[in-house]
Order: C-alpha cells, then sequence, then structure tokens
C-alpha cells in the first residue's frame, strides 16, 4: 500500500477466493482481487473487483472509470428519453 503525498492510500491489493460448495460435484473455486484506491478528486475510497490477475491496477482503474462514465451517459439518455 502506497500513500500519496496528500496521506491518502493511492492502492491496495487484495487476493480473494470463492467457493462455491456443488453436491455431489467438485466445489468450484473463482480466484480475484480486489483493488482498492482514494479517488483524489472526491476524497472517496473505491474498491473494485477484478478476475484479471495480470494487469496493473492503474489500467483497471482507469478501465472501470471509463466504464462508468458510459454508464453515466446511458442514465443521462434515459431520463431524457
Amino acid at each position: 500500500m502506497c500513500q500519496t503525498p496528500d496521506g491518502l492510500m493511492e492502492v491496495r491489493i487484495q487476493h480473494v477466493e470463492f467457493t462455491k460448495q456443488q453436491k455431489g460435484a467438485k466445489d468450484i473455486r473463482h480466484k480475484a482481487r480486489i483493488i482498492s484506491y482514494c479517488d483524489v478528486k472526491k476524497y472517496e475510497l473505491i474498491s473494485l473487483l477484478t478476475h484479471d490477475m495480470d494487469s496493473v491496477p492503474e489500467k483497471i482503474v482507469t478501465v472501470y472509470r471509463k466504464r462508468w462514465e458510459i454508464e453515466l451517459l446511458f442514465k443521462q439518455i434515459k431520463q431524457a428519453l
């Protein structure tokens, strides 16, 4: 975990594993990671759950930020129509 010069958390990565028990079969295991960062503009802690274990956290944050902008655009279009 790193801190910005303002004392805010920069990035925190946690590895998690989800298990679903199936009756009469092998358990299903799914590995993922939680990337938490502080949005400096809003001073909000944001946590993202992803199954992409290879990409750097900055790329994942950028992709999710762009996806969120698209979701907000869809919301505005639906409200306008």
